[in-house]
């Protein structure tokens, strides 16, 4: 299972995470990545890739109570959000087939 955790501080490294979480050495990876953010800081974020669910809702318990350089962590499970996900951003949104009512006919009033 891949944890998302965001809000890492300036100078947050892998090692910050593997102490926080209490990682051991043969059952998780941890990325730390940095991307340039909307008002030209950089954002900051880590993934942990945790073997079992049990061990991972344990260390998003401990990261969610955790705090680094004096603020909080924001932790949960890591979704990943390809354009292929997104029914909008899809090649193929149009031909793909719709499980529920439509909007319109929901929305539409009766005159009587």
């Amino acid at each position: 299972m891949l944890i998302f955790v965001g809000d890492l501080p300036k100078g947050a490294t892998e090692q910050d995470l593997w102490r926080l979480g209490q990682l051991s050495d043969g059952n998780a990876k941890v990325r730390v990545f940095k991307k340039p953010g909307p008002e030209g800081h950089m954002l900051r974020y880590g993934l942990l890739q945790v073997d079992s669910d049990f061990e991972a809702r344990r260390v998003m318990h401990r990261l969610r109570l955790a705090r680094l350089d004096g603020g909080p962590l924001r932790v949960r499970p890591f979704v990943d959000r390809h354009a292929s996900a997104n029914e909008r951003r899809a090649t193929d949104w149009r031909e793909r087939p719709w499980e529920g009512l439509e909007r319109r006919q929901g929305e539409r009033r009766s005159f009587r």
